[in-house]
């Protein structure tokens, strides 16, 4: 609601020289009284089968525009008829403007019963992962003039036609002494299996959360054909002993033997304790990982990490247990809800700032692709951190050595998320405030020159990820920071930053320099 796809699709439309339609309009049309009134007669259920009916009429015609309603992705059916009869364009705009350009319209029966804004961020809540999953091309509207929007649409169209051509299978090699396997990155890769289809021979079990089954079980069941699919909750509390020990219960129930391969379909969460199970079920089996999220695809789901959390810290307990094969399917990053998304982008900025100072820069640069979802753009910065993240493991797969440089932010973002008992903070977000602290520290001990630290902060809060906590107690956060892995019985091991793009262990970092960055964040 709000992001204006009437007037710019009827400008979009006389641009490309198509009919335009719009499915309310129709539906007025049809019937000869308003959607308010509809909704008074027959109710929300009542508009939407004619919703329906109308998506389904104007998607047969030819040479069409059709800009449906805002609610019209909740139906199954309209979603398959969009994305197989067109294009799909979805009009991104914030619940801040959808509710000033709403405001003075009484012809919205959703925000009749309620504070319009509290609807709107609930509808916004319960759609946005559809629109996601539709979209094929994805615009801000914000503080955007139509003619703007509409120029932008083209040159997307334009851009989208070419990449149907360019976007290709990309294969990256993890070499590590324990085992040699790919990742694949790469659109549309479990929808056409023949390009990954000898990885689906032998027998499977699938563990997935309750969200992801609900999204995908229906689509990928026939291609992965797996024995049985075993859902957790969809939280950071499922990396726990048990829901570890439920799961290793269920595989013995099975009858699952050595040769079953263990198929993660998640993110961070489903992959860590997805590789813990097969790193200890029958003393090893198989494991493959089809990460969901930005997130999974560029860091958890490479280099073997596995591990459940106790109530004293995350990770602490677990192993190092590699993959046989990855599978980065770009298309689930579509349906990611925005926070998660930006989430992930957390991890990419982590490998720009710690290893590759040109992805700095192409991060920089390519701001609004990346905000926007652009799959060219995406599919190289999700190739390139995980070549980051293969070469770092291959010269450290223990993490004893190079492989803890992975954890820039991670000592402070840890902290903040033990201190909010998992329950505040996403884990991307967590570590992006936790790399501002790294570069903060990285400059008062003059590593780094405060511009650079600066910088680094931009970058984070430019893609909406925080950069701030002020909500703790400074020897409460240093106590929980001495759990950290890094540490030895002796030491405490910051990853401080040389230079952008350079990254080092520092294990000279005394008590009151700590104390010094975190009070600067009250």
């Amino acid at each position: 609601m709000g992001a204006g796809k009437s007037a710019v699709g009827r400008q979009l439309a006389q641009k490309l020289k198509r009919h335009f339609h719009d499915s309310d309009h129709h539906i007025v049309a049809r019937t000869g009284v308003d959607i308010s009134y509809i909704f008074e007669k027959e109710g929300e259920d009542g508009f939407r089968k004619r919703e329906t009916e109308a998506i389904l009429k104007l998607c047969a015609k030819d040479n069409i525009l059709l800009s449906t309603g805002g609610g019209s992705v909740i139906r199954k059916e309209n979603r398959e008829a969009i994305s197989a009869n067109g294009l799909v364009i979805y009009l991104h705009a914030s619940v801040n403007q959808q509710a000033r350009r709403t405001k003075k319209k009484d012809n919205r029966p959703l925000l009749k019963e309620d504070d319009p804004e509290k609807v709107l961020r609930r509808l916004m809540t319960d759609r946005e992962q559809f629109y996601r999953q539709v979209a094929d091309i994805v615009i801000n509207t914000d503080e955007q003039k139509v003619s703007n929007v509409v120029n932008i649409i083209v040159e997307k169209l334009e851009k989208s036609a070419m990449q149907k051509q360019t976007i290709e299978l990309k294969s990256v090699s993890v070499n590590t002494k324990n085992r040699v396997y790919p990742a694949f990155i790469g659109i549309n890769l479990l929808e056409s299996p023949e390009q990954v289809s000898s990885l689906f021979s032998q027998p499977a079990i699938v563990i997935t959360d309750e969200n992801l089954d609900e999204l995908y079980r229906s689509k990928l069941e026939a291609k992965i054909k797996p024995l049985a699919w075993l859902v957790v909750p969809a939280s950071e509390e499922s990396k726990s002993f048990d829901t570890y020990q439920w799961l290793l219960s269920e595989l013995v129930a099975l009858g699952v033997k050595r040769d079953v391969v263990l198929i993660g379909i998640g993110g961070g969460v489903v992959g860590d304790l997805t590789g813990f199970v097969a790193a200890s079920y029958m003393r090893g089996t198989q494991l493959m990982h089809i990460p969901t999220s930005l997130l999974a695809m560029v860091d958890s789901s490479i280099g073997g990490k596995t591990g459940i959390n106790l109530a004293e810290g995350k990770n602490l307990v677990g192993s190092i247990y590699q993959p046989y094969t990855v599978i980065a399917d770009l298309d689930f990053i579509k349906t990611l809800p925005e926070r998660e998304y930006l989430s992930g982008l957390a991890e990419v900025i982590k490998y720009a700032l710690l290893y590759d100072y040109k992805l700095l820069e192409k991060l920089e640069d390519k701001y609004e692709d990346i905000i926007n979802r652009d799959m060219l753009v995406l599919s190289e910065i999700v190739s390139r951190c995980i070549e980051i993240k293969a070469e770092i493991v291959e010269a450290d797969e223990h993490d004893y050595g190079q492989r803890m440089l992975l954890n820039l932010g991670h000592t402070f973002g840890h902290a903040i998320e033990t201190l909010q008992a998992y329950k505040g903070f996403k884990h991307g977000e967590a570590v992006a405030i936790g790399m501002c602290m790294a570069a903060d520290l990285s400059a008062q001990i003059g590593k780094i020159s405060e511009l650079d630290a600066k910088r680094a902060n931009r970058l984070i809060a430019s893609f909406g990820l925080p950069t701030k906590w002020p909500d703790f107690k400074v020897d409460e956060f240093i106590q929980v920071m001495q759990g950290d892995k890094k540490n030895t019985s002796a030491t405490q091991r910051f990853i401080l930053l040389k230079k952008l793009g350079d990254a080092y262990v520092d294990e000279s970092i005394g008590r009151e320099q700590i104390e010094q960055v975190l009070t600067s964040y009250l």
